[in-house]
């Protein structure tokens, strides 16, 4: 997953990346997403409590409750 975050990056093929991970085995696909200009959210939950310096390399960091899934859900 961190080698297709860094291959989409790497040929613009996305603009933004979500990413729901506590491991932070990540955190360089992302430095490189970000490096070519693409934005990250990290979503976590209780159950999913993310690695500090995964949180750090994030561009946005979201915690998801029952009630945002729910919201989400209504939303589409």
């Amino acid at each position: 997953m961190a080698l297709d975050i860094a291959r989409s990056a790497f040929e613009q093929r996305v603009t933004h990346i979500a990413l729901i991970s506590s491991d932070s085995d990540f955190v360089p696909a992302i430095q490189m997403a970000k490096d070519k200009g693409i934005i990250s959210f990290l979503l976590y939950s209780e159950e999913i409590k993310p690695h500090n310096d995964l949180i750090e390399a994030c561009d946005e960091v979201i915690y998801i409750t029952p009630n945002n899934l729910q919201e989400m859900e209504l939303k589409s």
